[in-house]
């Protein structure tokens, strides 16, 4: 159960990663200085934009995606980031990378109908159509729902590592 709920937690919220550099800090300022201000065609990689948040810490998120909601978060992951000096010529990167809340309020509004179907199906009231309906949401929605917000925020991590030429500690 606790892996389920670590797995849950990574997939939904933000999961961090810590890169060592050999660039020193500024130069890795300065990257992602000209990531943010160059005017690249929508589908040039890499498919990166943000700003920084301070001196030392910066916000991406992808360029362009298939996913749009309005009126809410619009993009569909968020890397935020900050970087530090370990020695003259090396840096240290933390990042924290998350995908959408609406994965989650969506992943929740499915638990609770998935709980309600349950208890329908066993209230005896058209149990086959509530057992059918439950099936459909447990095998369909709940690992779309997963594999979404994984790949979103894997795949903002993966071209950010990508741009700067790094690789995390963890993996």
């Amino acid at each position: 159960m606790k892996k389920l709920y670590s797995f849950l937690y990574k997939s939904f919220y933000y999961e961090t990663f810590i890169y060592e550099t050999g660039m020193s800090k500024e130069r890795v300022l300065e990257r992602l200085r000209y990531l943010f201000e160059q005017e690249k065609g929508l589908f040039q990689s890499p498919n990166l934009s943000g700003h920084f948040a301070g001196e030392e810490s910066f916000y991406i998120t992808p360029k362009w995606s298939f996913m749009s909601t309005r009126g809410f978060e619009s993009d569909p992951a968020v890397l935020k980031g900050v970087v530090s000096e370990t020695s003259p010529k090396r840096s240290r990167i933390e990042i924290a990378v998350r995908p959408n809340s609406i994965f989650l309020i969506l992943f929740v509004i499915f638990f609770i109908v998935a709980v309600f179907q349950l208890a329908m199906a066993f209230s005896g009231e058209d149990s086959n159509n509530h057992f059918f309906k439950l099936i459909i949401i447990v095998v369909a929605a709940f690992p779309f729902l997963v594999w979404q917000a994984t790949s979103v925020s894997v795949k903002i991590r993966k071209n950010f590592e990508d741009y700067l030429g790094i690789q995390s500690e963890e993996g």
